[in-house]
């Protein structure tokens, strides 16, 4: 059985046309990623000893601590300290 020239530009150009979106999609999901290095582990464990299901709800509850705190010295007001998490979250106080 031969194959229709045809079908197989229509299908490339399918292919291509589903290649171009997917490249898009990335580039835009790309644009809100945070990448965390080496504190993922610290962040996954942050997140379960917290109660937090998602990824953002652990980033949004940061956020709103950070805004909540003394910025000249986290050490003293941060209630993150002592969790274990510091080097992480940055919450130790610059000597």
């Amino acid at each position: 059985m031969a194959v229709h020239p045809a079908s197989v530009v229509m299908s490339s150009s399918r292919d291509a046309l589903r290649r171009q979106r997917r490249r898009e999609l990335d580039a835009r999901r790309s644009k809100s990623r945070v990448r965390l290095g080496a504190c993922l582990q610290s962040w996954g464990q942050l997140k379960e000893s917290l109660g937090f299901v998602l990824h953002s709800e652990l980033a949004q509850f940061l956020l709103e601590r950070h805004g909540n705190t003394n910025t000249t010295g986290l050490a003293g007001s941060c209630s993150l300290v002592g969790l274990g998490f510091e080097s992480c979250l940055g919450c130790l106080a610059a000597d």
